[in-house]
């Protein structure tokens, strides 16, 4: 104070003039720090980092933390789809171009709750398999996989089982139930698209309950499997005939020729959790024709050996690594499928289906449907094919082979004026003359 009087005016005057600027400074300062303190997105992290750990750190320091605090916020409430992938560290974006909008990580949205495009939560039943749980999760502390149920087959798995489809956009769970007494559940592999095959099917050998043909009768049940919708349209068309008809089991996954894996897998679980106690299970594809009455009076000729395999037109295929059915080596290194059922249609007694879907946890994908299902997975649980192949006709019928053919793929023949022959011969011998179909006892083999 006594420099301060002592300072000419002009000194006291200067003096003061700079001890006012900075007090303004301060002042500056203090509120422009208080306006710019962002929203606390991680709470107990952001204290942490600005009293440093411990230590003392500088405004710039803090500023930094602050600034970068406030852009991870934005980053993570604009896109939490990226989120989803850095954390489970696969891309597991389905998109449902049927009824569902965009499904995220099954398994990741159940454990955050986080609901996608509208539609009802994911079923318990949409779940991994046992294995992609297993040791790892425990001793590398590793998440485990995560459900994947592909749209396009560029994204199906490589080198691990596929999981399998447990979830129904359309499941008709009470289908066997209301109709006591079936014999045979028959899921036919469809698209949306294909109604009028759909329609021949329903008019032909899956109506055969309605005849009556003595001790030749057969008590069937039809479903249908479709995959996901791709646009409008085809919601429209199949939630119409489901309606109409309630045959109709769409699963969710992609509906795709390269994918037919699992729409095979999702129609064994669907009979295995909805149709256990009916004892066939039969797999057609929806451009084949049967005459079901021959092949059920074929089941019952069987011995309980036959009947613990597939019933089918079995054969030995090359592993082809071009065209239409190319399969790469990483996709499946061997050069020849084991032995397994072509031509679409097979039986299987239903007692066996769990054995199948058992084996596909720890079986690696296969698109090739027949192969996959009734030949690696087949191997894998132990059941056999039974040869029966000599009793699939060629893609025409013939009348003379009546009573002696139990499927065809018709092209050129309408199928219901082949039903109708099929039909009329039932009528004039089976009933009259039921003939074993196995002469020589070939049904031991």
């Amino acid at each position: 104070m006594v420099l301060f009087k002592r300072l000419p005016a002009f000194g006291r005057l200067l003096l003061g003039a700079l001890l006012l600027l900075l007090i303004l400074k301060l002042i500056y300062d203090l509120a422009t720090l208080r306006s710019k303190v962002p929203a606390p997105l991680y709470p107990t992290q952001k204290q942490h980092l600005l009293q440093g750990g411990g230590h003392e750190v500088s405004r710039g320091a803090k500023r930094k933390v602050l600034d970068n605090t406030a852009k991870e916020h934005s980053q993570l409430k604009g896109n939490i789809t990226t989120k989803i992938e850095l954390e489970s560290n696969i891309n597991t974006n389905v998109k449902d171009q049927g009824n569902i909008g965009v499904i995220e990580d099954v398994a990741k949205m159940k454990e955050t709750k986080i609901r996608v495009g509208g539609e009802k939560n994911i079923s318990n039943d949409a779940v991994q398999h046992p294995e992609h749980t297993g040791k790892t999760s425990r001793q590398n502390n590793t998440q485990p996989l995560p459900t994947f149920i592909p749209d396009q087959p560029d994204t199906s798995p490589l080198g691990r089982p596929p999981d399998i489809p447990k979830r129904f956009l359309i499941e008709e769970a009470d289908y066997c139930h209301q109709r006591p007494g079936l014999q045979i559940i028959a899921y036919v592999h469809s698209s949306i698209d294909r109604v009028s095959q759909r329609n021949l099917t329903r008019t032909t050998w899956a109506n055969a309950s309605a005849y009556d043909m003595g001790q030749n009768s057969v008590d069937i049940g039809v479903v249908f499997m479709v995959g996901r919708a791709k646009n409008s349209q085809q919601r429209q068309i199949i939630q119409e005939e489901s309606q109409r008809y309630h045959d109709i089991v769409q699963g969710d996954y992609g509906d795709h020729y390269r994918l037919l894996t699992y729409k095979g897998l999702a129609g064994l679980y669907w009979i295995s959790r909805h149709c256990a106690h009916v004892p066939w299970t039969l797999h057609s594809d929806d451009d084949t024709h049967i005459d079901i009455f021959l092949y059920h009076r074929a089941l019952k000729e069987l011995d309980d050996e036959a009947k613990q395999k597939f019933i089918c037109s079995h054969m030995y295929g090359p592993v082809l690594r071009t065209g239409r059915w190319k399969v790469r080596y990483e996709e499946f290194p061997q050069d020849e499928y084991p032995l397994y059922c072509s031509g679409g249609v097979w039986f299987l007694q239903t007692k066996l289906v769990p054995k199948l879907l058992e084996a596909s946890k720890s079986v690696p994908f296969l698109w090739v449907d027949d192969a996959y299902i009734t030949g690696v997975l087949a191997q894998k649980a132990t059941i056999k094919q039974f040869p029966f192949q000599k009793y699939y006709g060629k893609p025409e019928p013939k009348l003379e082979k009546l009573g002696k053919e139990v499927a065809w793929f018709v092209k050129s023949v309408p199928r219901w004026v082949w039903w109708n022959e099929i039909v009329e011969y039932h009528r004039k011998y089976s009933m009259h003359n039921p003939a074993t179909l196995f002469p020589h006892g070939n049904h031991t083999l």
